[in-house]
């Protein structure tokens, strides 16, 4: 009867295994930044009476079709709809521009060949569309009354909140870097026969969430550069490093009583 066994072996002294813990400082112009993004997601809209531009907030109804038959989902009242958001099939939101409160016009486009729905990818529509509110941005001023319409004192708080959220971020980022540097410096030090059925067993795991995921996405090896023979030795070296690392660790955790 032929068995395979968990291997032994000595663990090594690591006092002297040299590791980098990285620190990034959060600056002003990150913080402004931040701002400014929060601003343009707080932007009043006005009423104006002029034709809509970009950027400009529209209210409409529209119907659509497709060799003049309307289909499922096609007609909607009252939407707002951004210009420029990127929201509507490329090519609507374009057609918008320069059309007033009131304006009827037909919006003719063509529904991405990868779209959502099978029944229309790649088909042209027509979308009568009527206009019934045209807006205008107004970007938020960024000031302690800003800051308090955010919920803070004013606007030192809140940049004191956005400093501290980010570094909390960043320190997050540079753990996980120091995690992966630890196991790379580890998967250096320790060579030894693995049991086959346990790295069958994780290649299997990693192997089958990969096809899942490529599956779902319609993606192929040929789309990732690769095939999938070079795709699995490729995922049965980290097959392999997994089991190892799990191992050494496992094994340096009972040793410390972890």
């Amino acid at each position: 009867v032929a068995l395979e066994i968990i291997p032994d072996f000595e663990v090594k002294d690591h006092s002297g295994l040299e590791l980098t813990r990285h620190v990034v400082e959060v600056s002003e112009d990150q913080i402004e930044e931040t701002l400014k993004r929060i601003s343009s997601q707080s932007k009043n809209f006005e009423g104006k009476d002029g034709p809509a531009a970009q950027g400009d907030r529209v209210t409409i109804n529209f119907a659509g079709t497709i060799d003049g038959t309307a289909f499922e989902g096609g007609t909607a009242e009252d939407v707002s709809l951004e210009i420029g958001s990127g929201q509507f099939i490329p090519g609507f939101e374009d057609q918008l521009v320069g059309a007033k409160a009131g304006d009827e016009l037909t919006v003719k486009v063509t529904f991405p060949a990868d779209y959502g729905v099978a029944e229309l990818a790649g088909k042209p529509a027509e979308f009568a569309t009527r206009l019934t509110k045209v807006e205008a941005a107004q970007e938020a001023t960024v000031d302690d009354d800003f800051a308090k319409k955010m919920g803070f004192e004013d606007l030192a708080k809140l940049k004191d909140t956005i400093k501290e959220r980010m570094g909390a971020e960043f320190a997050q980022m540079t753990t996980m870097k120091l995690k992966r540097d630890v196991l790379d410096a580890l998967d250096k030090e320790y060579t030894f026969e693995l049991p086959e059925k346990l790295v069958d067993a994780e290649f299997k795991g990693i192997w089958n969430a990969l096809t899942g995921e490529m599956n779902r996405s319609g993606k192929s090896f040929a789309d990732e550069n690769t095939t999938e023979e070079d795709a699995r030795k490729e995922y049965r070296t980290i097959a392999e490093r997994r089991v190892r690392l799990g191992r050494v660790l496992g094994t340096m955790g009972e040793k410390e009583g972890v």
